[in-house]
């Protein structure tokens, strides 16, 4: 772990700027982070995310820095799962807020049943959480799905959504083995990245200001470009 996890680090850190670039590209960062300088370089993106690397790896200890990047990669894959349902089925929003309920749910029900089950409260807590997890998924499966293979946006994957479901489920009690301290901090995380798109992120987004993807994709082909020379 000594000589493997300082090479993930440094790759992370190569990376963050271009990614950070492609995002303020979108609107959902400041612009400061899509400047590139004369040389080509994202020297901006890469301070800002360099003193934020530094002062977070200075005041959280490294036992909890790696718990919350571990439960992050695993709430990567319940983003995943859910995508995978969301494309199966029509109703947008509908399914949208089923799916946020079940991912909730799942995490409540990981933790109860690993921090609360020795309480009765606990046992009884969780056998309430199981039956709202199984109508959510009850609500899911009977949503009406893209069934035409000539719709544009038909989407087929085996067992869906009972698989992806069941992934999501895992990784979400997974998520719950960790303490409570580390756990406090990924929610914290997660409330913290979703407030900046919901009051940021969102309003400045090339759709959210009607602008064409085309621009879009020629200001990244712009940036690129810099970065060839």
């Amino acid at each position: 772990e000594l000589l493997v996890l300082p090479l993930v680090v440094l790759l992370s850190l190569m990376a963050q700027p271009r990614l950070q670039w492609a995002l303020a590209k979108d609107g959902l960062l400041f612009p400061v982070f899509g400047e590139i300088d004369d040389n080509g370089n994202l020297y901006k993106g890469a301070l800002y995310a360099g003193i934020v690397m530094t002062i977070t790896a200075t005041l959280v200890p490294f036992s909890y820095l790696d718990d919350v990047a571990a439960s992050a990669q695993l709430l990567v894959f319940c983003i995943t799962n859910a995508s995978v349902v969301k494309l199966r089925y029509h109703q947008g929003q509908y399914i949208e807020r089923t799916l946020l309920a079940f991912n909730i749910l799942s995490m409540l029900s990981g933790v109860t049943a690993t921090h609360y089950w020795n309480a009765t409260a606990g046992k009884v807590l969780f056998a309430m959480i199981t039956l709202a997890l199984i109508m959510c998924l009850v609500i899911i499966a009977r949503s009406p799905a893209r069934i035409n293979p000539l719709d544009h946006q038909y989407y087929e994957a085996p067992l869906n959504p009972f698989l992806p479901c069941l992934g999501m489920y895992v990784n979400w009690y997974l998520i719950a083995q960790l303490d409570m301290i580390s756990i406090v901090l990924l929610v914290l995380f997660l409330a913290v990245t979703s407030a900046f798109y919901y009051f940021y992120g969102r309003k400045h987004t090339f759709k959210a200001q009607s602008r064409c993807p085309a621009e879009f994709v020629a200001s990244l082909q712009e940036g690129m470009d810099l970065w060839d020379e």
